[in-house]
């Protein structure tokens, strides 16, 4: 699952990739049928409504025995920085990348349950060398923490990392493709 910016429509896209159980999306009270392809397997894009502060897919199979709920919440400005918020549904808790109007990027992670790592995979769609981070305890018993992307990732034509979060075991994991501008 990614959720990023179309260079060419400026557009905010949710890709949904590789489905194995599931079968069907649905967005506002319309479900949508992921059909096979045999080059990509089910997979589906939904151009993200920016005017909403929130917008809740569910990803289901026909008989709604196995179901994920992805929640894109969009916030802030020009004025004020920007950012999007996930869901991260196989850790549990949710991933926050905030875009400040300085330009830093933050990753700000809340209510982490069953993942304790995070790792930025790629740049760009090249590999990097990038330490594994611990999320910090949390008096709630969850995991959580706020880590700034390093400037060497923002470059001045695309702009765009892949992180993991992860638990120890590697039996939890969540990917996300984060692009900012």
């Amino acid at each position: 699952m990614s959720l990023e910016r179309d260079i060419l429509t400026d557009e905010l896209v949710l890709s949904v990739d590789s489905l194995e159980n599931c079968s069907n999306v649905t967005v506002d009270g319309e479900t949508y049928k992921v059909e096979e392809s045999w080059l990509f397997g089910r997979s589906a894009s939904f151009t993200v409504n920016e005017r909403r502060s929130e917008t809740r897919y569910v990803i289901h199979s026909n008989s709604g025995k196995t179901s994920d709920v992805v929640v894109v919440k969009l916030s802030g400005g020009s004025n004020q920085g920007s950012s999007v918020a996930m869901e991260l549904a196989s850790c549990g808790g949710k991933l926050t990348a905030r875009m400040e109007p300085s330009g830093q990027v933050n990753l700000i992670f809340k209510g982490v349950r069953n993942c304790s790592n995070f790792d930025i995979l790629s740049h760009n769609g090249t590999p990097v060398d990038y330490e594994t981070k611990k999320l910090q305890e949390q008096s709630d018993g969850t995991r959580g923490g706020s880590f700034t992307i390093p400037n060497r990732f923002k470059t001045a034509f695309l702009n765009g990392v892949v992180i993991v979060v992860k638990s120890n075991s590697g039996k939890h994991q969540d990917r996300a493709e984060i692009l900012f501008k």
